[in-house]
C-alpha cells in the first residue's frame, strides 16, 4: 500500500515539546532550516516513533524533552485514503497503532503499513539527513546500488556482491564437474 506521513505531534523530544503539524500536503517533503533548528530532531521523531526510540544501550544519539512533555509522540499517517495514527511514548518505548476505523492494531499491523521496510531501509532510501545524503554522494554506482539493496535482501551488513561472492564459492565447493568436490566424493560412495 502506498503511504505518506500527514502530519504529527510531539509530545516531547528534544527540543520540541507540544508540537503539531497537520494537513502535509501529498508531496515530496523537505524539511529546511538554519543549523540547530531541528531537523535532525525531527528526522529522529520520525524514525523513532516508527522503529522505536533508542534505549540507553543503543549508540544512536537520544532526545530527552529539553521543554517538557512525555517523551515520544504520534505520527498521523495516510495507506491508500485510510488515516492511520502511530504513537510512541515512554522509555522504553511503547507502541500503539490505531487503524483506520479506530480499533487498536499490533507491531504486525505497523509492518505491513510499512511493507515489512526495516530501520535501515527506511532510513538509506525514504528519510535520510543531508549527512547521510552527502555520505551517499561519496559512494561509486555499484556501491549505491549495494548500500541501498542490501539490507532487504541480505541482512545486516552484507552487500549483494559479497552475497555472490559466498554463493560462487560454496557452489564451487559443493559441486566441480571433473574434479574433487564434495558431491562427488558423495558419489563415490554410492
Amino acid at each position: 500500500c502506498a503511504m505518506r506521513i500527514c502530519g504529527w505531534h510531539i509530545d516531547g523530544f528534544g527540543v520540541f515539546a507540544g508540537c503539531t503539524v497537520e494537513d502535509l500536503p501529498p508531496a515530496l517533503t523537505i524539511v529546511h532550516g538554519p543549523n540547530e533548528a531541528g531537523k535532525s530532531t525531527m528526522l529522529a521523531f520520525v524514525r523513532g516513533v516508527l522503529f522505536g526510540f533508542p534505549d540507553g544501550r543503543s549508540s544512536e544519539r537520544r532526545y530527552p524533552p529539553l521543554r517538557g512533555g512525555q517523551p515520544g509522540g504520534r505520527l498521523l499517517i495516510e495507506a491508500d485514503g485510510l488515516g492511520w495514527v502511530v504513537e510512541r511514548s515512554g522509555s522504553p518505548s511503547h507502541l500503539t497503532v490505531t487503524l483506520p476505523g479506530g480499533s487498536l492494531g499490533s507491531k504486525d499491523d505497523l509492518s505491513l503499513l510499512l511493507g515489512g521496510a526495516d530501520k535501515e531501509l527506511f532510513r538509506n532510501i525514504f528519510a535520510f539527513s543531508l549527512e547521510e545524503l552527502s555520505e551517499f554522494h561519496a559512494l561509486q554506482g555499484e556501491q549505491v546500488r549495494e548500500r541501498i539493496f542490501a539490507t532487504p535482501v541480505i541482512g545486516a551488513a552484507r552487500s549483494p556482491s559479497e552475497a555472490v561472492r559466498a554463493l560462487d564459492s560454496r557452489r564451487a565447493r559443493l559441486l566441480k564437474p571433473r574434479a574433487s568436490c564434495e558431491i562427488n566424493e558423495l558419489k563415490k560412495l554410492l
